[in-house]
């Protein structure tokens, strides 16, 4: 059945486990090349199934920004009140407008970021359970050679970690991102309004502060991108172990697992910390030019309202809105990190969804006969394993299984057996001969068809969760209890 000494040679045919390791080392390259939040693009087609929530949510993040900005047109009312021409005849009764005013906006701007909380954290949630479901359902589809080249560990750590990362963007970053992203422009324009001479020196800073965030973000999103991957890695190590226990417990190899595994876990630590560093000093720069710049310009702005150059009031809410739109890229600076963090970590989840299966339907499949009869052919077949190509598992095998037959194969471990079986349920395509079920090439038929006509009792069954009740019925849910 099987000839260990003869290796197949299919020339020009390269192997689905070739093909697959080829994939994963162009995508790793790819990933190390191009970290960029161009990534979180592919996020577009899920915010754009639940339009609503994204409309709202963008209403309540613009009305929250105005009213945060809206404060500080109340508060040069107020102030120009106390200090204008009628300063001296001001009253509780006539300054109550001002503060009734200040109360006014104060509430809508409660209001509108509860509301901008909610509908924000709602999209976000919902994004990413769609986003689970799409690619856990995308993962079942995959053929065993995809797992041969991707231990089950990192495809996990991809479906949970990685996502938990992409869910605190979507329902924390992100919102006090675009927040402080419209607090930046809209605070601009208002300054220009107010005082154009006083923005204008405000812009020439601007080059100074973006510096940091262009010489830190790239080694923030390189050293992420690092630990992501090796904590991935440390996952995939620790699935092996606890897949293999009782071989790892015969040969008392815990001790060794367990420090595999924690020298895995401190390596990504280390890169972490390594990415925290940069990341707190690209913050500390930031905030300091920003606050730097804001205190020197305010100063100008003392001396040109002790002149008469401008009332106080106007001098308080540029001052208001310098500060405001300061915090706003401070928080800018900071939460890049969390946006390049997460566009890795999309990426990662983008490669499994961009997976493809090496074992699929046909663009038109060839129907298989009803009523079925039966009839199993294998002709003069050559297989491999992708990860072992030049071992043929079976080499020239040929089998024929007529209609009411009952057909046993024998032999010792590692002869075929099992190898035959997978590819009766077309796991794998042989590299050379036919596989037929009534006649019909497999390589022409719907996988999905083809293994809604077999009936397989495993070697070796796994138990799922649930009841004893619900393991039996795992290959007809609806069979009934008799």
């Amino acid at each position: 059945m099987s000839d260990p000494g003869v290796e197949p040679q299919v020339e020009g045919r390269p192997t689905a486990g070739a093909a697959l390791a080829q994939q994963i080392s162009e995508a790793e390259e790819r990933r190390a090349k191009s970290r960029n939040v161009r990534a979180l693009g592919r996020l577009i087609p899920f915010i754009a199934t639940h339009r609503l929530d994204a409309g709202l949510a963008g209403v309540f993040l613009t009305t929250a920004a105005a009213a945060s900005l809206g404060l500080t047109g109340a508060v040069r009312l107020l102030v120009d009140h106390l200090t204008g021409a009628q300063a001296g005849n001001a009253t509780p009764q006539s300054i109550a407008p001002w503060f009734w005013l200040l109360g006014g906006v104060a509430v809508a701007l409660a209001l509108s970021s509860a509301f901008r909380y909610f509908f924000v954290t709602k999209l976000g949630e919902r994004i990413v359970a769609d986003l689970r479901k799409a690619t856990y359902a995308h993962i079942l589809t995959l053929d065993p050679s995809f797992f041969l080249a991707t231990k089950t560990g990192e495809v996990l750590s991809r479906l949970t970690t990685d996502i938990q990362i992409v869910e605190n963007l979507l329902t924390t970053s992100i919102s006090v991102s675009l927040r402080n992203l419209l607090m930046l422009i809209g605070g601009l324009a208002f300054m220009v309004v107010v005082s154009p001479k006083m923005t204008g020196l405000i812009l020439i800073t601007f080059p100074f502060v973006i510096a940091p965030l262009f010489l830190f973000g790239r080694r923030v999103r390189k050293l992420t991108a690092s630990t992501q991957d090796q904590f991935a890695q440390a996952i995939g190590h620790a699935g092996e172990t606890l897949d293999a226990l009782e071989i790892v417990q015969a040969f008392g190899r815990e001790a060794s697992g367990a420090a595999s595994f924690g020298a895995a876990v401190e390596t990504s630590f280390q890169t972490s910390l390594r990415r925290m560093t940069a990341r707190a000093m690209m913050t500390a720069a930031v905030i300091a030019l920003v606050f730097g710049g804001i205190v020197w310009i305010l100063w100008l702005g003392v001396n040109d309202a002790l002149a008469h150059n401008l009332t106080w009031g106007t001098f308080f809410q540029f001052a208001l809105l310098a500060v405001m739109t300061a915090g706003s890229v401070g928080a800018l600076g900071e939460t890049w990190g969390d946006v390049q963090k997460a566009a890795g970590a999309m990426e990662r989840v983008s490669e499994l969804l961009a997976a493809r299966p090496g074992i699929s339907a046909p663009p038109n499949p060839r129907p298989l006969p009803k009523p079925a009869r039966g009839e199993l052919a294998m002709e003069d077949v050559q297989f491999s394993y992708p990860s072992r190509p030049y071992l043929p598992a079976l080499n020239g095998f040929s089998l024929k299984v007529r209609t009411g037959e009952r057909f046993a194969l024998v032999g010792p471990s590692g002869a075929g057996k099992s190898t035959v079986f997978r590819l009766l349920l077309r796991f794998y395509d042989p590299q050379a001969g036919r596989v037929l079920v009534d006649g019909v090439d497999l390589r022409d038929a719907d996988p999905a068809e083809v293994r809604a006509r077999m009936a397989l009792v495993a070697q070796d069954s796994p138990l799922f969760s649930g009841s004893a009740l619900a393991n039996v019925r795992f290959g007809r849910e609806a069979a009934t209890l008799e």
